[in-house]
């Protein structure tokens, strides 16, 4: 939770920090090049919000959210009906809007697009597809998870938008306004990003939300978010029906989030390189390995170089516990990624578990300690080759890092099955 929460407060600092980097930028080009101020405006915002946006990309592969978003190889948009009504709600501002279009320059209309569409890429790769999923994180042991990240990360979304205030000081009712349209409408982008499966379409949506509300900016009114445009043209000196229009926008991305079944959200969030490498532990049927896959698992994933000694004798005693029965070959490939991961973290355990590796080689021929070595190695290659996950991190640097300071250890677990050999 810690590491999460940590990750939330990093990203949204950093997306803060990194927006007020268009100021400078927007001056450079007015009073430097000489462009005039909306397109000056309009180009400086766009370029810092694709350097932001080519971060928070790499934020997601950092942060293993590939899967959650969408962005895995093979993954497609699901349940797009969900967009109808918000496609509807576009095509009234669009009409609405069409004289500020025809008016605009051709240039402008251009810089225009890019700077609204990036807009909503960056606010989706950041609020939905980074915070959101670690608010799913830290909650996923709620029962209502989906609920409650979406609103949360609803309310820090609309909580940006209080900076609206520095460039709009004598308007906090309309910034006020403003932040609350904001939570309304990220708890709603919240629920499409979950209902379609897919940070493409909430980000589209988003583009083409402020592409049809946002034209102020073509007409030289600068607007810091899409919702201090998206709420102009409306009364709201009338409080009611301001409220019902916030409430149908987020009661639309609630009804989204009930539709959608929490164990696949947390399933995606879960399928970091850890599970792709031991989630085959949870999954073991045979005898008494169900359960002491499951704790193995649990243990492996726990395990680090400050964990204790208790931790460690109990993962210990669940590996011996798992009583994996097969011939040598396929004995050596199950134990591999297992006792590699533990050596690395605790190389003190060594005599417990290096007899697991040393064995099955031993009896495919491997007569020495260096030869053992060696074609650890070289199974760590084909392995590697055949499936990337085979080995975790941890594992690989043990084989090429820590291993070859072992050849003491393998050197005796040789020499215990010489005199196994002998004595059968």
């Amino acid at each position: 939770m810690k590491k999460e929460l940590k990750a939330i407060v990093e990203v949204f600092v950093a997306f803060l920090a990194l927006l007020w980097l268009e100021k400078p930028l927007r001056i450079y080009f007015s009073d430097t090049i000489g462009m005039e101020m909306v397109q000056a405006r309009l180009l400086a915002g766009a370029l810092v919000r694709c350097s932001i946006l080519a971060i928070a990309i790499y934020g997601i592969g950092y942060y293993n959210l590939l899967a959650f978003n969408g962005l895995q190889k093979g993954s497609k948009a699901k349940n797009l009906h969900a967009l109808l009504i918000p496609g509807a709600f576009v095509a009234m501002g669009l009409m609405s809007n069409r004289e500020h279009f025809l008016e605009a320059s051709a240039v402008t209309l251009i810089l225009y697009t890019g700077s609204v569409f990036t807009v909503g890429f960056l606010e989706e790769f950041v609020f939905r597809g980074t915070i959101l999923p670690m608010f799913i994180r830290i909650f996923k042991k709620q029962d209502k998870v989906l609920y409650i990240s979406a609103i949360c990360t609803g309310l820090l979304f609309g909580s940006v938008h209080f900076i609206n205030l520095f460039s709009q000081p004598d308007n906090f009712r309309g910034v006020t306004s403003q932040v609350f349209f904001a939570i309304s409408i990220g708890v709603f982008f919240g629920g499409l990003l979950l209902r379609t499966g897919h940070i493409f379409i909430p980000a589209l949506l988003h583009g083409c939300v402020n592409f049809a509300f946002g034209t102020g900016e073509l007409v030289g009114r600068h607007s810091e978010t899409i919702v201090a445009e998206a709420t102009s043209g409306t009364n709201w000196n009338s409080l009611i029906p301001t409220a019902l229009f916030f409430a149908f926008i987020l009661l639309g991305g609630l009804f989204m989030i009930g539709k959608v079944a929490k164990e696949s959200i947390i399933a995606k969030l879960e399928e970091e390189p850890f599970d792709k490498t031991f989630g085959n532990l949870r999954g073991l049927r045979e005898g008494n390995m169900n359960d002491s896959g499951r704790q193995t698992y649990s243990l492996l994933k726990q395990l680090n170089r400050d964990s204790d000694r208790a931790l460690t004798d109990a993962l210990i005693g669940q590996v011996n516990a798992l009583g994996f029965h097969s011939n040598t070959t396929d004995v050596y490939y199950f134990y591999f990624p297992i006792v590699s991961h533990i050596l690395y973290y605790k190389p003190g355990y060594a005599p417990e578990l290096l007899h697991y590796l040393v064995g099955p080689n031993f009896a495919n021929g491997a007569a020495s300690a260096d030869e053992v070595m060696a074609e650890i190695e070289g199974s760590m290659h084909y392995k590697i080759a055949e499936n990337p996950f085979y080995l975790s991190e941890e594992s690989k640097k043990w084989v090429t890092q820590v291993l070859p300071g072992m050849r003491a250890a393998v050197e005796r677990e040789v020499e215990q099955c010489r005199r196994a050999l002998e004595e059968d």
